[in-house]
């Protein structure tokens, strides 16, 4: 214990900016893993003003491309494929390394959902009475000949 204790006081003297790093499990109890933040900006800025986007790179677990209308959600399971960037800040002589997202494999879908069928559970109780639905105010007078209109 005590040289636990050594040891974070010497890594706090040596990187007095690092951040904790101690992983915790469900019940509370220490881990030996290590939790990594990883980033990827969509659009980047160059020096000489030019400016170019990018994406990672999402597939399948048979390495297929997944379909953009899919949102990976918390709890998937993913293997993430990340390149080290080192940097130095001239101005307060810090050092450090900096991860960029590459590409990310799907092993196990948790959809990211908002609505409603993904927020409850379906209960008994009261349920509302099925209005009838409204027309718009543009199903008047819809276009039958292609060349009238804007489009």
């Amino acid at each position: 214990m005590l040289n636990r204790l050594k040891t974070a006081r010497r890594r706090r003297l040596l990187c007095p900016h690092a951040r904790d790093t101690t992983n915790y499990d469900q019940e509370g109890n220490q881990t030996d893993l290590i939790e990594f933040k990883i980033k990827l900006k969509a659009k980047v800025n160059r020096q000489d003003g030019t400016s170019f986007s990018q994406k990672p790179i999402v597939v399948d677990a048979k390495r297929q491309p997944l379909n953009p209308d899919i949102a990976v959600g918390n709890g998937s399971d993913v293997k993430v494929a990340f390149e080290p960037r080192p940097y130095v800040m001239n101005s307060t002589k810090q050092v450090g390394v900096s991860l960029r997202m590459k590409g990310v494999q799907v092993i196990n879908l948790v959809e990211y959902g908002n609505s409603v069928s993904t927020m409850f559970d379906e209960e008994d109780g009261y349920v509302v009475e099925s209005a009838p639905i409204a027309s718009t105010p543009f199903d008047d007078g819809i276009a039958t000949n292609e060349s009238e209109g804007d489009f």
